[in-house]
């Protein structure tokens, strides 16, 4: 380290002017030190930021990804045997199950009880037994008879074509309700007996 001297001052004036220097310097540092650590903090804030960023992103990502299925706004299941069972929720979406969904192969469950969720087995007419009492359960309880605390329910099948919502001459058929003509294929269900299901 060189030190300069003015030869015009006493030792103890150039001593002074290196003094103040070395204050000044020291002050400089402290401040360069504060800055320092300012800027670190400020630096792992925008760090923590572009972490949650981009953890909202892959979230969002993530979000358009999943992929929903047409039927998951509707009652739905998949029986024991793999057939594809949905059955409206209300009025409007026993609308569109019937007349949206229902295809040639399918069947379709009620009760005898109107107010009740029509339920549809995708491919149904290739479905067990299993698949036929499964579907029947679910029909009786989401039905009005469930609901209302009887203790039977007359729960029906037919093929999609018996299924209309053409009304008998003089008669209205309201939203989410269907005229059913022909042969029922009925199952009657004691709703006490489901309890122990």
């Amino acid at each position: 380290m060189e030190l300069e001297i003015d030869l015009n001052k006493s030792v103890d004036e150039n001593a002074g002017v290196y003094f103040d220097l070395a204050k000044k310097s020291k002050k400089k540092l402290e401040g360069a030190k504060a800055a320092l650590e300012e800027t670190k903090k400020k630096l792992e804030q925008l760090q923590k930021q572009e972490e949650k960023f981009f953890k909202q992103e892959e979230l969002k990502k993530q979000k358009k990804e999943v992929k929903h299925e047409w039927y998951e706004k509707f009652h739905w299941f998949t029986s024991s045997e793999g057939f594809l069972c949905i059955g409206g929720k209300d009025a409007t979406s026993n609308e569109i199950v019937v007349k949206k969904y229902v295809e040639k192969g399918d069947l379709v469950f009620h009760t005898e009880m109107p107010g009740s969720p029509f339920f549809v087995i995708k491919n149904g007419q290739n479905a067990g037994e299993k698949t036929l009492q499964e579907t029947a359960i679910a029909v009786a309880v989401y039905s009005k008879a469930w609901k209302s605390g009887h203790t039977m329910a007359d729960v029906f099948y037919v093929l999609p074509d018996q299924v209309s919502k053409e009304a008998q001459s003089g008669e209205y058929m309201s939203k989410g309700s269907f005229m059913v003509r022909g042969k029922k294929n009925i199952f009657l269900y004691g709703l006490i007996s489901l309890y122990l299901l």
